[in-house]
């Protein structure tokens, strides 16, 4: 965790502009020196970060930054050079950067390996600078424009590498803390308020505020609609020891983060408020009960008369790292109905032996989430997880590779987010009769409702399959519970939502009779009226047409119509006496005819595969006449047979 001590940001400009460049009034304006990031595709990390900085007055230009690097076997810090998969942060290290003589710039190249990598310079001379360090003055933090800035002054700067899949495992990456276009960006602004007994905070490391007032800064989410029907829920964050209300939208990503979660769909959007607890006095021995008066009394009607927040609990999420999860501790232990989801990370404080841990309220909050760098160095931090787990309240651990740091706390905003803040629900199951009825709700009010699955179980037997949630419900009829004497269900949660279960008592039996009939063989085929072509008419080609209809009834597995000419006299022709037409008669259900065949050819006319009832076929007829077709005085026709059969019966 990277500080340093700070003056003035505008004491800080007019002293670089005296002290390092006397020349720069009336001259031509610096050139760009914001860090370049350059895909090299080459060992061992893919990526290299020019940093630069404008001075061409000064004597040295160092820059410090994140980028010490150890692995889980070894606590030797190493330069990013000498990068290997898996690596993470262990210290900052200083290096001295290069002179461009003809551009005044300085500057420094190395590999970085993926994620966000805090840095700040020192320049000398530069005698009032905040001391040792300042901000990169081309890469400034949100609260800063030129010279000014609100709230505290945070002297560091970040940049953020992307992954080279070639060199860095997924495990390395950090893809929720990449940068987004800036249409799908949320805002940040800083917000001072009245604190009533809070002192002077003029030592900007920490703040900057005046005695009896106090500094935060807020987070809007991308699409922000101050009228929304649905208030936002809104995640409050606190730094550690030496930090500010910056450090989460800086150091910490956190509106990165948030951005990307969101955009993403992975999140609901949401408003931020990161705090700043420095400058508050204790009560009875206590910062963190003086933090948490003034978090109720102070920031929650301020925030809310301010932005289209809720104010209920169930909507409010804390988290806190290192000293700030010391917040969240005495807000847990001793206010604990403020907040319906809770989170602390890497803290002493929070659950260590002399923290009361009794109070029943804990127990009926929605979430805890508690993570810690496994190479943190704090053994009490490690000893205070161990005795919460000895404890009888619910809660999520992540830990990750890391020491104590931000590259920790990074992870494990995303783990909070992803994982436990805002994604409680609860499920109901009720009976009636034998139906049974899963309700499931979100326990924090959100515009998107729960979808997912519910599986229905008595015995610790599944019944059924998984049943949809609509609309917040899922029915299933449920003849018997095999014995049991209640049944559970299980809601599957979804991309949005947490796993919920409840448990009804309800017992059902069933057994097996039977009740029927029998159906007696059947075939029966009924013909309507005869078909008839009408006059033929004598040297003009047509293909008349004519139609009767099939009444068929088959209890049959399956069944065949088929008609034929049962003649041997001119089979298949119309005949007037001793003449007949020269051209076959042709038969067939629908648009496809076939020539009518004899008593052993008949000719197919439709097929079934199951019984069927009363079914009307109409079957038609189609008598080509050619134009030079001789035709005799009188009528022509021919008695067919008509056939039902079945292999089936």
């Amino acid at each position: 965790m990277l500080k340093a001590l700070r003056t003035s940001a505008m004491v800080i400009a007019l002293t670089l502009a005296a002290a390092i460049s006397p020349a720069l009034a009336g001259a031509q304006a610096p050139p760009d020196t914001s860090p370049v990031i350059t895909h090299t595709g080459t060992a061992p990390t893919g990526y290299t970060v020019t940093f630069r900085f404008y001075a061409p007055a000064a004597t040295g230009v160092k820059v410090r930054g994140e980028w010490g690097l150890r692995s889980v076997a070894s606590a030797t810090t190493l330069p990013p050079s000498q990068y290997q998969p898996g690596d993470f942060f262990n210290e900052a290290l200083v290096n001295e950067m290069t002179l461009d003589s003809a551009t005044g710039v300085w500057s420094w190249t190395t590999p970085l390996p993926p994620g966000t990598w805090s840095y700040q310079f020192q320049p000398t001379p530069c005698t009032a600078c905040p001391a040792p360090y300042i901000q990169d003055p081309a890469n400034p933090t949100f609260n800063q424009v030129g010279s000014a800035y609100t709230g505290s002054y945070e002297p560091l700067s970040q940049v953020y590498v992307p992954r080279d899949a070639a060199f860095s495992p997924v495990g390395d990456g950090r893809p929720e803390q990449a940068p987004v276009p800036v249409a799908q960006r949320g805002k940040q602004e800083t917000l001072r308020y009245t604190s009533p007994g809070t002192t002077t905070c003029n030592t900007v490391v920490q703040c900057s505020s005046p005695a009896g007032q106090h500094d935060i800064a807020v987070y809007t989410p991308p699409g922000y609609d101050p009228n929304r029907a649905v208030k936002y829920p809104t995640l409050y964050l606190s730094h550690g020891g030496g930090g500010n209300e910056i450090d989460w939208f800086t150091q910490g990503a956190a509106n990165e983060i948030m951005d990307n979660l969101i955009n993403s769909g992975r999140v609901q959007p949401l408003v931020v408020v990161a705090t700043d607890f420095n400058g508050q006095p204790a009560i009875n021995g206590s910062s963190e009960e003086f933090y948490a008066r003034d978090l109720i009394a102070n920031v929650f009607p301020l925030l809310e008369s301010r932005y289209n927040i809720s104010p209920l609990p169930n909507d409010r999420s804390f988290g806190g790292l290192s000293a700030g999860g010391a917040r969240t501790g005495r807000l847990l232990f001793q206010y604990p109905e403020t907040f319906g989801y809770y989170a602390s990370w890497s803290s002493t404080g929070a659950f260590g032996p002399t923290i009361d841990m009794s109070n029943p309220g804990a127990r009926t909050r929605l979430a805890l989430h508690v993570g810690i760098g496994r190479q943190d160095p704090g053994v009490e931090r490690h000893q205070g997880l161990a005795r919460l787990a000895t404890t009888d309240i619910p809660f999520t651990r992540d830990d990750v590779n890391g020491v104590h740091s931000w590259d920790v706390w990074r992870q494990l905003l995303v783990f909070y987010m992803t994982k436990v803040s805002f994604r409680h629900t609860t499920t109901a199951v009720s009976t009636s009769g034998t139906t049974a009825t899963a309700t499931v709700k979100n326990s924090t009010n959100e515009p998107t409702a729960p979808t997912g699955t519910v599986q229905f179980s008595a015995g610790g037997q599944p019944i059924g399959s998984p049943v949809p949630v609509v609309g917040g419900k899922a029915t299933l009829t449920i003849p018997s519970t095999a014995g049991a004497s209640s049944i559970t269900a299980t809601y599957s949660g979804d991309s949005l939502y947490n796993t919920s279960a409840a448990t009804a008592a309800y017992a059902a039996t069933s057994t097996t009779g039977t009740v029927g009939g029998t159906v007696s063989a059947t075939l029966s085929l009924t013909l309507g009226t005869p078909a008839s072509f009408g006059p033929f008419t004598p040297g003009t080609a047509k293909d008349y047409l004519a139609s009767t209809t099939a009444t068929v009834v088959s209890t049959a597995g399956d069944a065949t119509l088929s008609v034929a000419d049962p003649s041997s006299i001119a089979t298949g022709r119309l005949v007037n006496g001793n003449f007949s037409l020269p051209q076959t008669l042709q038969a067939g259900v629908g648009t496809v005819f076939a020539p009518v065949g004899g008593t052993s050819a008949p000719t197919l006319l439709k097929s079934w595969t199951a019984p069927t009832s009363n079914e009307s076929v109409t079957v038609a007829f189609k008598q080509p006449i050619a134009a030079n077709d001789a035709l005799r005085t009188g009528t022509y026709s021919k008695t067919l047979t008509f056939t039902l059969s079945t292999t089936q019966p």
